[in-house]
């Protein structure tokens, strides 16, 4: 992944570990960050213009969670982290009102961007999916594995669920009908 200024990647494996590097345009390493042994990352940059990191563990026990976290771009120091023990965090959204989202552990979990704690969690059966966010009408949307669409207000309050009509379209006569 990159931004005007650098380049981010995560490589390695399960016997040497992983590690975060930020690259400039030359590819000579800016910082570096070591990982634990992971599943997936996801990043991505905020509005802020922080790297946001999503690693999940290879293994999850007792001494492995799921991390988020907020990371300086320019010099890769750590801003915040919030730890969920699970392995299936998805990559975050951001709202236009400073909130992260993301789900994992069948919640959707909503961070305040700036200090990297938590708002609220809310359950939800089955959610597998990211979040997509209407800054507009202040909802978050996100799927279970079971076909269930979520509708969630910006202040953790479900407002409805559903199962999309799975009826298949109408089909066209040969004249158009």
């Amino acid at each position: 992944m990159g931004d005007k200024e650098n380049v981010y990647v995560c490589t390695g494996d399960k016997k040497s570990g992983y590690i975060l590097r930020a690259l400039d345009h030359t590819g000579s390493r800016i910082w570096y960050r070591n990982l634990d042994d992971l599943k997936n990352i996801e990043m991505t940059i905020g509005p802020d213009g922080n790297l946001y990191i999503i690693t999940n563990p290879a293994n999850l026990d007792r001494n492995s969670s799921a991390k988020a976290m907020a990371i300086n771009a320019t010099n890769g120091k750590e801003i915040w982290s919030y730890a969920v023990k699970t392995n299936d965090l998805t990559k975050v959204s951001f709202s236009g009102e400073g909130t992260l989202f993301f789900t994992g552990k069948n919640q959707i979990h909503s961070i305040d961007l700036k200090t990297g704690s938590l708002n609220w969690e809310l359950p939800l059966l089955n959610v597998v999916s990211g979040v997509a966010i209407d800054d507009q009408k202040r909802r978050i949307y996100a799927g279970s594995s079971d076909g269930r669409l979520f509708c969630v207000s910006f202040n953790g309050r479900m407002l409805w669920d559903k199962i999309p009509d799975s009826s298949p379209p109408p089909t066209l006569h040969k004249d158009g009908e």
